[in-house]
C-alpha cells in the first residue's frame, strides 16, 4: 500500500499530524503559531469541523478531529494550503513546506480519546517546556481554564469523561496527564495496519461498513455515506441540553423509532456493541423513566412526531 488508508465517515475521530519538510521550523515566531490557529479557526469553521485537542511544536503539529460531516480531507487540504502559502510569502522560502501529505489516524475515541489527549498536551514536556502550565501553543491551557476556549476547541466531550462536575473534571483531567507510566503510552502501539486506534470490537465494526477493495489494501479515501435522516436525529439530539449518556440513549430510540437502520448500523453510530435484546430493553428503560420525568417524556413525543 503506497499510502496510508483515509477513512472517513460522519462523526467519525482522528488524529492528525504533520511536519515540516526534512524537519525544518514551521512555526519560527508567535506569529506564526497564531496565524495558524487563526486558519484552523477559519476552515474548520466553514468545513463544520470540531477539534477536541491540539499541540503546536516548532516543526510539527497534532490534532484531534471530529468530523460531522466526513470532510476531513478537504478541510485538511485547505488549511495546509493556506498556512503554506503564508509561509513561503512570510520567509521567501521555495519548495514543499510539509513533509508530505497529513497523516490522520481514525480514533475510537470512546477506548483511547482520554489517553490520547494526554499525549498530544505532553509533546512539549521535556523537549520544550518543564512545566506544561507555561506552554502556551496547546490546548492544554484552555482545558485548565487559564486561557480563553478557542470557538473551534470543544472541551466538554472529553471532561464529561471524567466527571458532570466541571471543576472535578479539569483536576482528574490533569491528575490523568501525569499518570505514573504516562510517559511510556504511546499511540502507535495501539494502532492496526498504520490507519485505525482501536479495539478489535472498534475495527470490525468499521470494516463492516467499508468497500471490499479497502481489504485487499487499496489506498484511498472512502466516505461512509449515511441517510439524511440519520444526519437530521444526530444533529437534533446533539442539540440537546443533557449529558452525553442521556444522549446516546435518546439517540438509540430515535434511531430505532424513526429509520430502517439494521442493529448493525445502530451500533456503529452508537460506538457501542450491542444485541438487538439490549437495544430493546435501554428502549423501554428510557419509556420508563419517560413517565415520571416530563422534560424527557416532552422529548421523546418530539422525537415521535416531528422528526
Amino acid at each position: 500500500m503506497s499510502r496510508d488508508l483515509r477513512i472517513e465517515y460522519e462523526g467519525a475521530f482522528h488524529h492528525v499530524m504533520n511536519r515540516g519538510y526534512q524537519g525544518m521550523k514551521i512555526f519560527r515566531e508567535q506569529s506564526d503559531f497564531e496565524f495558524f490557529l487563526h486558519c484552523v479557526e477559519e476552515v474548520f469553521k466553514s468545513h463544520t469541523l470540531v477539534i477536541h485537542a491540539y499541540c503546536l511544536m516548532d516543526n510539527h503539529f497534532h490534532l484531534l478531529t471530529e468530523t460531522p460531516h466526513a470532510n476531513l480531507s478537504k478541510a485538511m487540504h485547505r488549511l495546509e494550503s493556506k498556512y503554506a502559502s503564508y509561509f513561503k510569502a512570510k520567509y521567501q522560502h521555495q519548495g514543499k513546506v510539509f513533509w508530505k501529505r497529513y497523516k490522520a489516524i481514525l480514533v475510537d475515541n470512546s477506548t483511547y480519546g482520554i489517553d490520547l489527549v494526554r499525549y498530544i498536551h505532553r509533546n512539549p514536556l521535556g523537549v520544550i517546556t518543564q512545566d506544561l502550565e507555561d506552554f502556551t501553543h496547546s490546548s492544554y491551557r484552555a482545558y485548565l481554564g487559564m486561557t480563553p476556549v478557542p470557538s473551534f476547541l470543544d472541551l466538554n466531550l472529553i471532561l464529561n469523561r471524567f466527571d458532570i462536575d466541571r471543576q472535578l473534571a479539569i483536576k482528574k483531567l490533569k491528575e490523568h496527564t501525569f499518570l505514573e507510566g504516562a510517559s511510556y503510552w504511546l499511540p502507535d502501539e495501539f494502532i492496526a495496519g498504520r490507519t485505525i486506534m482501536g479495539s478489535e470490537s472498534f475495527i470490525e465494526r468499521v470494516k463492516e461498513f467499508l468497500p471490499e477493495a479497502i481489504n485487499k489494501e487499496l489506498s484511498g479515501l472512502v466516505a461512509l455515506k449515511k441517510d439524511e435522516k440519520v444526519s437530521m436525529i444526530k444533529n437534533y439530539v446533539a442539540n440537546l441540553s443533557l449529558l452525553v449518556k442521556q444522549q446516546k440513549q435518546i439517540l438509540l430510540y430515535a434511531l430505532r423509532k424513526k429509520t430502517q437502520l439494521s442493529s448493525k448500523e445502530i451500533c456503529f453510530i452508537l460506538g457501542e456493541s450491542l444485541s438487538s435484546s439490549a437495544m430493546s430493553n435501554r428502549v423501554q428503560r428510557l419509556k420508563e423513566r419517560a413517565r415520571v420525568d416530563l422534560k424527557l417524556a416532552k422529548i421523546l413525543i418530539e422525537i415521535d412526531s416531528c422528526l
